[in-house]
Formats: C-alpha cells, structure tokens, sequence
C-alpha cells in the first residue's frame, strides 16, 4: 500500500487482499482500503478469516465480535464497512458522512452497475488481468435493462484494457462490439487510431472500406497519432533511465557498476511490469 498511514497497532501477520496484490498490518490500513476501494466489495469479503484476523492480530476483539455478529445477521456490507471505519477512528465524522452517501449511493445502482464500477476500479489500479476478468463477468451476467450503451461502455473499456497490454487485434475487436452495442462515430476514429498505431495498414483499410471513412478523416487520424508517438519519442531511453536514477541514493550508486545500475534498472521496469500485466 503506497503513502504514509499512522497505525495504532501493526500486526506481524498480514491480512492478503487477493483483489488487489495487497497485504495490509493494521486496522488503519483496512480502512483505508474500505474508504478508497467500495466498489471492490462484496459481502464474501467480510468472512471469518477476516474476523480472526482481526481479533487476533490486530487484539481487537470488542470489533471482531461486532462483525461477526453483523455477518451471522447477514446485514448489508455497509454495516460491516461502517464497523470497521468507526474502529479504527482514522476518519472524521465529515469522511464518515461521505462514505454513507457513496454507501447510498452503490445502494442504488443495479448490480451490473456495481460491477462495472468494480472493473473500472481494477482497471484504474492497473490491475489489467483482474479488469478484464470483472469485465467479461459483467457482459455475461448483464441485466435485461442494461442499456446497448452500458453495454457499449463495457466493450469499450475492454478495448481500453487491451490496449494497456499492447494486444492491439483484441482491443480492436473490443471496439468492434462496443460499435455493435451502439454505433458511435467516436469509435470509428479509435479503431483507425489503433491500427495505425499497431501499423496495420490492412485493417485501417477495412475499417476505411467498412465506415466509409473520407480521406480528410483518415489524415486527421494519422496526424493525431504522429503527434502522440513524436511526444513520447522526445524522452529517450536515456533520459528515462536517468529518471530513474535519480531515484537511487548516491551510497547505492557508488556501490553499482555501469552495467549493474542498467540491470537494477532493468530491474525495477519488469517488475512494474509483472505487476500491472499479472495483478
């Protein structure tokens, strides 16, 4: 968990969070999860184990036995939220009255809304392999009152995911459905911005052929791609690897050759990798 969060308590056992690769040590630590991550819970994830953790590891037994009551009287998960939240005291009743309205608020949505909202959390923490799993779950388990354009949305955020693995063919497709679902003239100019990034001039021509795309429409496209790709081509290797040297203290340094500090480098972006690709 990144930032600085003043714990009363920290455990020497971990709670795992499987959701998000996350362990957490402290009763502060998931409220803080609770607080920024609502729509990532469901009622399975206030269970015994958490209860056990918390009783025993965080030697809060007075808030175990609170929620595992609430657990046995299956009440709504806001009030186990709103348990755990109190708890800790790590916010104010301003935050708390803010968490009751977003409480509400999911309260309202139907529950394919719930789990778009689910996905598009997974798919904000660059949890990709997780987003695209929560995606598919919402398309399949869709409501018959979901509208073409809820559905549109979700193929297009697919698309999106796709993107962010460098899989152009799937995220083409995404937007192929997302088209399907409800036919947008802003889709058609993504599909070409993919291929032409992809440089699949075969399906720019489909896709030319297929929307009878102008020439003008076409060139504007291409335009909006060189200029993207010139502005990521203007930081070179170098400079990012001197970006993220800055981040080593000067005693490492000392202590790394040339080609050490490349693969320390190296390092830290397969590992940055690994976790958005596999998380």
């Amino acid at each position: 968990m990144s930032g600085l969060i003043l714990c009363s308590k920290q455990s020497k056992i971990p709670y795992y969070i499987a959701e998000l690769n996350l362990n957490i040590y402290s009763i502060e630590e998931l409220s803080y999860y609770l607080y920024h991550h609502l729509y990532l819970i469901e009622d399975e994830f206030f269970n015994d184990k958490l209860v056990q953790y918390i009783e025993q590891e965080c030697r809060r037994p007075k808030v175990a036995a609170k929620l595992r009551n609430c657990i046995q009287e299956k009440a709504p998960f806001g009030e186990c939220v709103k348990i755990i939240l109190t708890a800790s005291a790590y916010y104010s009743e301003r935050e708390l009255d803010k968490i009751q309205d977003t409480l509400s608020e999911i309260g309202n949505k139907s529950l394919s809304e719930r789990r778009k909202a689910r996905a598009d959390i997974l798919m904000g923490c660059k949890k990709y392999t997780g987003a695209l799993s929560a995606y598919r779950e919402v398309l399949a388990k869709r409501d018959r009152n979901d509208s073409t354009q809820f559905c549109s949305d979700v193929w297009y955020n697919i698309g999106v995911v796709y993107i962010k693995m460098f899989l152009f063919q799937e995220a083409l497709e995404a937007f192929f459905h997302a088209y399907a679902c409800c036919p947008r003239e802003e889709l058609i100019d993504d599909m070409l911005r993919i291929c032409l990034i992809w440089q699949n001039e075969t399906e720019v021509l489909k896709i030319v052929g297929k929307y009878k795309v102008t020439d003008e429409r076409l060139q504007k496209c291409r335009n909006q791609v060189d200029r993207e790709r010139e502005v990521l081509m203007q930081e070179s290797f170098m400079e990012k690897l001197q970006k993220e040297v800055s981040a080593v203290s000067q005693e490492d340094i000392q202590d790394l050759t040339r080609t050490k500090l490349m693969y320390y480098v190296a390092g830290k972006w397969k590992a940055s990798y690994r976790d958005e690709m596999i998380g």
